[in-house]
């Protein structure tokens, strides 16, 4: 499992962080993991959004983090928060 933490980083510009969870790796085990998911001093906001997904062995995950990062690309920061949950998902491919 891994996270893609996204939001505004202080400088404006849209932020990707992805937040690498190993140990999920058996379903109904109860976890406590005590790990950091969002690092809140990267973020300009305060706001961030997470997607978390299920490692898959044969997806190319360059290829991924560079689409997503294409996509958010193109959303500026307008001064108040904007989610960007919908362009990560937009650029995740279907297969």
């Amino acid at each position: 499992m891994f996270s893609l933490v996204t939001g505004f980083g202080q400088d404006g510009t849209a932020r990707v962080d992805s937040v690498d969870m190993p140990y999920l790796d058996y379903d109904g085990t109860v976890y406590y993991p005590n790990q950091i998911l969002v690092n809140w001093s990267n973020y300009k906001y305060n706001l961030a959004d997470v997607v978390m997904m299920e490692d898959d062995d044969g997806t190319n995950y360059r290829a991924l983090a560079q689409a997503i990062t294409t996509a958010l690309l193109t959303v500026t920061d307008q001064g108040t928060y904007i989610p960007l949950v919908n362009a990560v998902l937009s650029a995740i491919p279907d297969s």
